[in-house]
């Protein structure tokens, strides 16, 4: 039983969420074109004569505060996400100007996917559909800013998509940083939860007068992740259980049961299955992950000169 606050797998959508959040331009401002009426709010700074306005300030704001909570609501922020209002106008005049399209269908697509996860978010609904409302962010609003995303998207990729990593700088990062590249101890075993320690003893004991396991995990088990499984746990090291689960499994051999574990989800017994000692990895079972994380520091570095050398090359105004 893992604890609570393990990581969920996060979606292309949900990252989606969080790239809107910091790199998108706003529904009312930059140069999205657009049917709504005319921004006739105060102009705070200017890109290529492109203006950005005080609504579309307010409008990115609101989205951050959709998801980050109202305390964002600072000066300080408001300061930060002008800048980078202004950063994102540049990329979306420079995206335009090496033609880099993007399909409805992919827009389509991304707003599917990120509708999803957005629900997802909320208990029903109704919930969100208040939430939206009252920051005035609708699908139509997402749809624009996931057009944005993938246009910026799409030059970073037009823009970067010839780097390249050879194997001497693979070697180099790996016999330089061989502690960074160490499989830790860890184990993989099966138990068996259930919600009283009396349950637990009773368990216990048909096990050791031979009783199936991983019968009675499927039969008795209170945990649905592992009981149509036998009880069966993916492999964890430390840090990744409750303590008392830890502490037992650790301190077992392979074939061995604990005795009655107690934790917060309730009291469990276990069996140890396997259990693998810490590992020094070698390099050609890191190599493709090194190339990928050394490849992905290029390209974000050539992307930054890039927004480095449009900032030097525009004209930028800003209102005091």
């Amino acid at each position: 039983m893992k604890k609570i606050s393990l990581a969920k797998e996060i979606s292309l959508a949900l990252i989606s969420i969080i790239i809107i959040a910091l790199l998108l331009s706003s529904f009312n401002g930059c140069s999205q074109k657009s049917s709504a009426p005319k921004d006739t709010s105060k102009q705070l700074a200017s890109v290529n004569n492109a203006s950005i306005t005080e609504n579309a300030l307010n409008t990115r704001v609101a989205i951050f505060k959709l998801f980050y909570g109202p305390s964002i609501d600072t000066p300080e922020t408001k300061s930060t996400i002008l800048d980078q209002l202004i950063e994102e106008e540049l990329l979306l005049q420079e995206a335009s100007r090496q033609k880099v399209n993007v399909t409805a269908e992919a827009v389509t697509k991304e707003l599917g996917l990120f509708m999803d996860q957005l629900k997802s978010q909320y208990p029903d609904i109704e919930t969100m559909d208040k939430e939206l409302k009252a920051a005035n962010l609708t699908e139509a609003t997402f749809k624009a800013f996931l057009q944005q995303y993938l246009t910026i998207q799409g030059l970073y990729e037009k823009t970067t998509e010839k780097l390249v990593v050879i194997d001497a700088d693979l070697s180099k990062y790996y016999d330089e940083h061989k502690a960074e590249f160490v499989e830790q101890e860890s184990v993989q075993a099966r138990h068996i939860l259930v919600n009283t320690k009396e349950e637990a003893e009773k368990l216990l004991a048909q096990i050791k007068g031979g009783k199936d396991f991983a019968a009675l995990a499927k039969e008795f088990s209170q945990d649905p992740g592992s009981k149509e499984n036998g009880g069966e746990l993916p492999r964890f090291g430390r840090g990744e259980m409750y303590e008392e689960f830890e502490t037992a499994a650790f301190a077992l051999s392979p074939g061995q049961l604990s005795d009655v574990v107690s934790t917060p989800a309730g009291f469990h017994i276990v069996r140890l299955e396997q259990k693998f000692p810490e590992k020094q990895l070698s390099f050609d079972e890191v190599k493709d992950q090194i190339k990928d994380m050394l490849l992905e520091e290029r390209r974000a570095e050539a992307f930054d000169k890039i927004i480095a050398d449009l900032k030097t090359k525009a004209k930028i105004n800003k209102a005091e």
